[in-house]
């Protein structure tokens, strides 16, 4: 994450990416929603992307998607003593949020959820 002077964080300028089963979306900063195709899916593998579960989506996807941010890791991190099912559903009813229905809501709600545990980062100060 960037941080951008005291008390702020930013966003990180990257899609974010969510599988399920064979297939995704990509919710760009801008706000616009692409259904996943296989050539978009390739660009994936030279950019950060922000997802839940790097290990499954790759596998789901059969690329190498290294260099992702895992929305798991922040989870893990802010939240340690705690557990949630290692999905977008799961992270977002452990931050106490709504579960998502759809695929673009996965999308949505995943940046919703990394919002929270931003914030709740910025309460330690």
């Amino acid at each position: 994450m960037i941080v951008l002077g005291k008390g702020k964080i930013a966003l990180p300028d990257t899609p974010v990416l969510a599988v399920r089963a064979r297939s995704g979306v990509l919710l760009h900063p801008n706000g616009e929603i692409q259904d996943l195709t296989a050539a978009n899916a390739r660009v994936l593998v030279n950019k950060p992307v922000i997802i839940c579960h790097a290990r499954v989506t790759a596998k789901l996807l059969g690329l190498d998607i290294s260099r992702s941010l895992d929305v798991l890791e922040l989870f893990a991190f802010v939240r340690p003593a705690k557990s949630c099912l290692p999905t977008i559903p799961g992270l977002s009813a452990a931050v106490g949020h709504s579960v998502p229905l759809t695929l673009n809501d996965d999308a949505i709600t995943l940046i919703e959820v990394v919002r929270t545990l931003l914030s709740d980062i910025m309460k330690w100060s």
